[in-house]
């Protein structure tokens, strides 16, 4: 397995970063709530006698292992670029201790490459690399360049020097009886490189829409040979904004996820954009973006949104991850592995159509097309996906419609048109997703490294017979081997509806004494999406039961912070739905926990909120501020009805209404007053005497 923090979120730019740099890159993340989990140093980190280099330049950073062990201290892991084929030279700092080990002439110039002399390839690992990783606070190597070929002594083809560097470097650890995880990110190596995770696919040769598409079916199809944990280049040009969210879009439900480039953000660009490369693409002129924030404020959401949903689902993500150790399944599959037997299952192609299960319980079918506006702003622009919906019960993580399609309508395709910043994303009916309380975290950096003191289950409705649906969340320490002898732990989260009734059962088996630094208490967090509000909530233990609270403003409790006691509240929010979330505080790990919610039957309202009531309150949303960005708000100088107004405040006013205390109906009277305000919203924006092309985006996000 790989360690954990590598299903996080990876940065990484070729540039001549120094020790103030890495605090401003850190910063630039934290500030924003942007999560940060690998921070990855490419080639310039080291001396510049040469292409390669195994010393930390020390014009750059003064005193390196100080600088590594502040990037340790904010929770992150460190890589670096190393290009082995140039050999150890005499200007490296441990080439006269390498020399001498060797027994090599004392005028020697350098230690050449060599994989098939085991003294020289341990020698480079003891005594140059090791310096780095046990004294610099280096986690892993980046091996680069060496790709194929007989360098090192390699015959080539399938013996290369790609295969045993990757083999090396993922092995060297336990020959030196070290614990810690071996992993490399590395160029593919052929077949049975698969044991050596993470790959790199190479440097991204254009910022063009066809080699983002590209992507995903690339990963997709590779988990064919068992290697689904690709890492690509993310990165985008300043020309097409749009490209670059969705860039990042698909790194964020990847098997990996790391921001990079070549070279491409520097160098002619930067003074002489007419100089820009071809090779950049039909859309470049100015220097590449790889940074998610510097686009603008539209784009900037829309990334950060993306990449706080690969920080929210690293439990699943890892779970799933144990799932590749276990069966070689991973995380990104073809949706044929569900249902080989449908040819819908098998229509997405190096160009389009892109549509893959993320994990076993989440299908994502990312935008790889630029949106057909005719202002040409993909901020006022819907961008129009076909999907082939698969037998089975779906719900739609963005409108929280709850679908059926049976097996006589297996060709069932639906299109829509989809918002810069939404991802088209389903859950499998029934499911139980594991996931950070994102918004209870302190800061968003290095949250992927960290035990779940805080571990979130999702409850999705439509489960078969709405009687009984599991999930788990798999967890050991992440970072070493100790999970071969059987410490790790899964935590299981049972739910069960008997009418109006909900009772979910969490509780953790394995070998909880095994695991160092394992919380011996910690707070779960429940959503059930498009659920009623229930009447009361029960916590039982085996100490006893206790109501619940309800807590109006319990989303401020949580804010940044476990809330100081067990709470219920009603939510809405675009991340998450109209969703009834229940915090339980300080329980004991080794304990089952039972929850139960009781709700009083209301079919209509269910009917609604399954229907599809979220995406039409967050597309209202969203429309109310587009039209406020001009003063366009038909409501915005008159007195009049403002039915998009109305519309717009629903979903937090519903929040206000989910409190037991209200009156008994005022919930679903609201609810239902919402299509005749869709209706009267339409129309009244359809009435502006003179409107433009950000009237006709409003009345497309109201569709």
């Amino acid at each position: 397995m790989v360690p954990k923090y590598a299903m996080g979120v990876w940065w990484s730019r070729w540039y001549d970063l120094n020790n103030y740099d890495i605090k401003k890159v850190v910063d630039d993340y934290e500030s924003r709530s942007i999560p940060l989990d690998v921070f990855v140093l490419d080639m310039d980190w080291h001396t510049k006698d040469d292409w390669s280099g195994f010393t930390f330049d020390e014009h750059l950073f003064p005193f390196p292992a100080d600088s590594m062990e502040y990037l340790n201290q904010k929770g992150l892991f460190v890589t670096m670029n190393l290009h082995d084929n140039s050999g150890v030279n005499d200007w490296d700092a441990l080439f006269p201790q390498l020399r001498d080990y060797l027994g090599l002439d004392p005028k020697a110039p350098k230690v050449d490459f060599n994989l098939v002399n085991a003294t020289v390839a341990y020698a480079v690992e003891d005594i140059v690399l090791g310096d780095l990783i046990q004294n610099k606070h280096v986690s892993f190597w980046w091996i680069d360049w060496q790709q194929g070929g007989s360098q090192g002594g390699m015959t080539g083809e399938k013996q290369n020097p790609t295969m045993w560097l990757a083999h090396l470097r993922c092995t060297d650890r336990h020959r030196v009886g070290d614990d810690t995880r071996g992993m490399v990110l590395a160029r593919w190596g052929g077949l049975g490189h698969h044991r050596y995770q993470v790959g790199f696919s190479g440097d991204v040769k254009e910022l063009t829409w066809a080699n983002l598409a590209y992507q995903p079916y690339f990963s997709a199809t590779a988990a064919n040979v068992l290697f689904p944990s690709w890492s690509h280049d993310i990165e985008g040009s300043p020309d097409d904004l749009e490209m670059f969210t969705r860039w990042l879009q698909v790194g964020a439900f990847s098997g990996t996820m790391r921001s990079h480039e070549r070279g491409m953000s520097a160098g002619d660009c930067a003074d002489k954009p007419e100089a820009s490369p071809a090779a950049w693409g039909p859309n470049s002129g100015k220097c590449a973006v790889v940074e998610p924030w510097n686009t603008g404020p539209n784009f900037f959401e829309a990334n950060r949104r993306a990449l706080q949903w690969r920080a929210r689902l690293v439990p699943y993500i890892y779970t799933a991850h144990r799932q590749l150790f276990d069966t070689g399944v991973g995380l990104m599959q073809p949706l044929y592995y569900h249902y080989p037997n449908h040819d819908a299952a098998y229509r997405m192609t190096a160009s389009q159509n892109a549509q893959y299960f993320f994990g076993n319980s989440i299908m994502v079918a990312p935008i790889t097309e630029p949106a057909a506006g005719d202002n040409g702003d993909p901020t006022q622009s819907l961008a129009s996906k076909e999907v082939w919906m698969p037998p089975g019960v779906w719900f739609d993580a963005l409108t929280g419609e709850l679908s059926t399609v049976t097996t006589a309508h297996p060709h069932t395709i639906r299109s829509r048109g989809y918002t810069l910043a939404e991802v088209p994303m389903w859950f499998k009916g029934g499911a139980v997703v594991p996931y950070v309380p994102l918004r209870s975290m302190p800061s968003l950096t290095g949250v992927a490294s960290q035990q779940n003191r805080f571990l979130g289950f999702r409850v999705i409705p439509g489960g078969v017979g709405s009687d009984a649906t599991s999930g788990l969340a798999y967890e050991d320490d992440g970072t070493t081997t100790a999970y071969l002898t059987g410490a790790f732990v899964e935590t299981h989260c049972n739910v069960t509806v008997e009418g109006e009734r909900t009772e979910v059962s969490i509780a953790t088996r394995g070998n909880l004494h095994m695991l160092k630094g394992f919380p011996a208490a910690r707070a779960y967090q429940l959503q059930f999406p498009n659920a009623l509000p229930p009447r009361n909530v029960t916590i039982r233990t085996s100490t006893g039961s206790e109501a619940v609270p309800f807590v109006r403003f319990g989303a401020v409790a949580s804010s940044r912070q476990v809330p100081p006691r067990s709470q219920w509240y009603y939510s809405f929010e675009e991340d998450e739905g109209l969703v009834v979330v229940v915090d339980l505080v300080d329980i004991a790990t080794a304990a089952t926990v039972v929850v139960s919610l009781s709700t009083a039957a209301d079919p209509q309202t269910t009917a609604a909120l399954h229907g599809g009531l979220f995406g039409t309150l967050i597309r209202a949303v969203y429309a109310h501020a587009n039209q406020d960005v001009d003063r366009t708000n038909p409501d915005e100088n008159s007195p009049g009805p403002a039915y998009l107004s109305q519309l717009s405040s629903v979903g937090v006013a519903l929040e206000k209404l989910a409190d037991p205390m209200s009156p008994t109906h005022a919930f679903g009277a609201l609810v239902a007053k919402v299509p005749a305000l869709l209706a009267n919203a339409t129309q009244e924006l359809q009435g502006i005497k003179k409107p433009n092309g950000r009237v006709v985006y409003t009345l497309a996000l109201l569709q």
